[in-house]
């Protein structure tokens, strides 16, 4: 048995979250780019697509 406190984050591969953070983040710049409209230009407008994408993003963040 381990005495001391279990860290939870000791094991976590930080290049690997930095890397998964920035595909993530180039994947809703590319929907945004590829179905911007100029009267919907608002990132986070739930009626485009990236507005959907970037909602997901949020809900899944909250939940992990």
């Amino acid at each position: 048995m381990r005495n001391q406190k279990e860290n939870t984050f000791g094991d976590l591969d930080r290049t690997m979250v930095v890397i998964y953070f920035l595909l993530v983040g180039l994947g809703v710049m590319n929907i945004y780019s590829a179905v911007y409209d100029p009267e919907h230009a608002n990132l986070f407008d739930q009626v485009t697509q990236h507005g959907k994408q970037i909602t997901w993003i949020g809900v899944s963040l909250f939940l992990a």
